[in-house]
């Protein structure tokens, strides 16, 4: 994945798209996730509270949450 000229190339384009994806699908149920900078994780929330544990992407998180509706 690279950026040419601050443009993505179409492997890096596919990620992003697929993480803003994974945003507005929270965003429909009323979720949000949060990236720990320490912990290099992703963790989702639902009104204040944890609802997954630490997850390696944005798109992992989000299944997590999708897959217990």
């Amino acid at each position: 994945m690279r950026c040419y000229n601050g443009c993505p190339d179409s492997k890096m384009q596919a990620v992003i798209d697929d993480q803003m994806k994974a945003t507005k699908e929270l965003e429909d149920i009323g979720a949000t996730v949060t990236y720990f900078p320490m912990e290099e994780k992703w963790m989702a929330f639902k009104d204040n509270q944890a609802i997954t544990s630490f997850h390696g992407t944005k798109r992992e998180a989000a299944n997590a949450v999708l897959q217990n509706q």
